[in-house]
């Protein structure tokens, strides 16, 4: 009985060593990941930071227009960008105005499927969006005001409402005027000057064209990760 006791007490100490030393050597290897990914992006290379205030929460915001081909190319890797970040993390688009050859209505159409889309992310996570995408990168068709009605249609079963009537909602005519706001105050301090922009915590521009082509969004995840820790 003793032996086998000694022999328990033995496996149970090995087990504790074993465990201790595995977690040193990852609390190690993530000292260093850390340290060499710090060190491979560069303020005003990969990253611009602006005197603005910090976000309250992490927050990434994206500026984007259904017209920007570099924008598609986001788009189409949307879902994956998200899961690269943690989950606490809080995403913000917004869809830039003045596409020429555009009218109004439409414009202001495709701004409120953008305000739509971020009432109800987890429903419609980017579908709306992604169908206005296709329809114009494509079908090669600049979709008007009944386009777009008709593509809210297909995931009316999705939310709680009829977002037809959300469309024209006071809360999504709201979330449009903010997002102006927004707009203007960052091209005024230079922020963004046009599609696609992204942005982490309120003052962190990243420099897309500096990122390696070859190994674009591997690289692009990683460096939100580490702006999102500043």
């Amino acid at each position: 009985m003793r032996s086998i006791i000694q022999l328990t007490q033995s496996s149970a100490l090995r087990s504790l060593v074993t465990g201790l030393v595995v977690a040193m050597l990852l609390s190690v290897t993530m000292f260093f990941a850390k340290a060499a990914q710090a060190q491979s992006f560069e303020e005003g290379v990969h990253y611009t930071e602006f005197d603005l205030p910090r976000t309250d929460k992490p927050t990434i915001t994206e500026i984007y227009s259904v017209f920007c081909p570099g924008c598609y190319a986001f788009e189409a890797n949307y879902r994956m960008i998200k899961k690269a970040v943690p989950e606490n993390v809080e995403f913000e688009r917004h869809h830039s105005w003045g596409m020429v050859g555009t009218n109004a209505e439409a414009m202001n159409g495709i701004a409120k499927l953008n305000a739509i889309s971020e009432i109800y992310s987890d429903e419609l996570s980017n579908r709306v969006m992604w169908d206005v995408f296709t329809m114009i990168h494509e079908k090669r068709t600049k979709p008007d005001v009944p386009d777009l009605h008709k593509i809210l249609g297909q995931y009316n079963n999705l939310v709680s409402k009829d977002l037809h009537k959300v469309y024209d909602s006071f809360q999504v005519r709201s979330m449009i005027a903010k997002s102006k706001q927004q707009l203007d105050k960052w091209r005024s301090e230079g922020v963004t000057k046009g599609t696609p922009t992204w942005v982490v915590n309120g003052k962190y521009r990243i420099n897309i064209g500096k990122l390696d082509r070859d190994q674009f969004f591997q690289e692009f995840n990683a460096l939100l990760n580490y702006l999102l820790e500043k």
